[in-house]
């Protein structure tokens, strides 16, 4: 009877008493059964007698066992819930720290650790001994020699002071599992965004108007994610091998103006040698410009936050070694830094009186970039000469 389910006690009470009994016989691990088809003739017949009746059954062996697993499973869903949450929350505890740290540490000069490292040089252009030194970053995955070709065709018409060009090899290191400055691709970057607020003390237009008048104080900047602070990690590295081959070329010749530019993530890392301040103090002297080339600058608002301070610092300090110039140059309809991208770090560098421009070109993009997997706008020598003598005779340079 027990696995067919079938009715095993028949519960008749007085009315009074009915629900009392029936709740000590559930305590004995009864259960309901009125579900039987004779419970209503039954019933009906008990009832004249001043009586009520309630159908019960045990439970059978496969319902035991099925609720035995179902607790057993939500017994399991619940320690998997748990153990995730403990997880989730120690993971966020963990990132926290980390974000901490590095926020703290990144580009700043007294916590940075030593690297004994520099940037090999891939090829050495010009006049040796000439006083105007452009250091060039190819992106990742780029042949150098690509850029070689594009540099000597542009020293072929180039009119202007006396000019060395050197074309670096990318980083290496355990850092670095592959030879690139950093693990980002432009897309990637952009996509990212950049995160800031417009600080005023009401939601008024004269508040708004008063902020306005000092931009460079009245904005804040959200934090980069731990995501871009191990890139930016990534980056720092890159920076401090060419901190070293920089304070090389500038001991070997004091009155050397450093410009210092690069392409793709090789351009990013330029941006962020030239506008941390966290370079040697003799190379932050030297450095006259930047030159960006297509590229797009990860957490670009932590970088801002660098440059906010360093322009406020100034405020109090003016003769402490001017901001470089920065000088954006990108292709019109590059696929993946957009216009509005590179206005908006136009804007910043200017905000923060680092006096930027723009310098655009536009040609049909029918190649790939050399090893990687956006189009550059042709082989670089068929762009690179003229929008570079058009940048570097915008350029002004302090006497010696």
């Amino acid at each position: 009877e027990r696995k067919l389910d079938q009715v095993q006690l028949l519960c008749m009470e007085r009315k009074e008493r009915f629900e009392d009994a029936r709740d000590e016989l559930y305590s004995a691990g009864y259960y309901l059964a009125d579900h039987d088809q004779a419970r209503p003739k039954l019933r009906r017949t008990v009832l004249q007698a001043g009586h009520d009746l309630s159908c019960l059954a045990l439970p059978s062996a496969e319902k035991e066992r099925r609720k035995a697993t179902e607790t057993q499973q939500a017994q399991e869903r619940k320690e998997k819930r748990e153990a995730a949450e403990i997880a989730k929350a120690e993971q966020e505890e963990e990132e926290m720290v980390q974000k901490t740290v590095l926020q703290t540490s990144l580009f700043d000069p007294v916590l940075m650790t030593p690297e004994d490292r520099k940037l090999p040089v891939a090829y050495d252009l010009g006049i040796a001994e000439a006083e105007l030194l452009l250091v060039w970053l190819p992106g990742n995955n780029e042949d150098e020699a690509l850029w070689q070709a594009a540099f000597q065709k542009f020293l072929e018409i180039y009119q202007g002071d006396a000019l060395r060009i050197i074309i670096a090899g990318r980083p290496e290191g355990p850092e670095h599992r592959a030879p690139v400055w950093h693990s980002l691709s432009d897309q990637e970057t952009v996509g990212r965004g950049m995160e800031w607020y417009e600080m005023h003390d009401m939601p008024t237009e004269e508040a708004i108007a008063k902020a306005a008048k000092d931009p460079a104080s009245n904005v804040s900047f959200g934090r980069p994610s731990v995501e871009e602070l191990h890139c930016m990690q990534e980056i720092e590295v890159s920076c401090k091998q060419l901190f070293n081959l920089l304070s090389d070329e500038v001991a070997r010749n004091q009155k050397t103006k450093v410009i210092l530019g690069g392409f793709s993530q090789g351009g990013a890392v330029a941006a962020f040698a030239g506008l941390s301040r966290a370079a040697p103090v003799k190379v932050q002297q030297q450095l006259t410009s930047l030159l960006c080339c297509g590229c797009a600058v990860p957490g670009f608002q932590y970088l801002a936050s660098k440059m906010q301070a360093a322009c406020l610092q100034r405020r109090d300090s003016p003769e402490d070694s001017p901001f470089p110039s920065v000088k954006l140059i990108y292709c019109e309809n590059d696929p993946e830094v957009s216009d509005r991208y590179v206005s908006t770090i136009l804007s910043l560098c200017n905000r923060f009186e680092h006096p930027a421009a723009l310098h655009s070109f536009k040609v049909e993009i029918k190649e790939q970039l050399p090893g990687g997997p956006r189009p550059i706008p042709g082989l670089p020598e068929q762009w690179l000469p003229s929008i570079m003598k058009e940048v570097l005779e915008s350029l002004a340079f302090p006497a010696s």
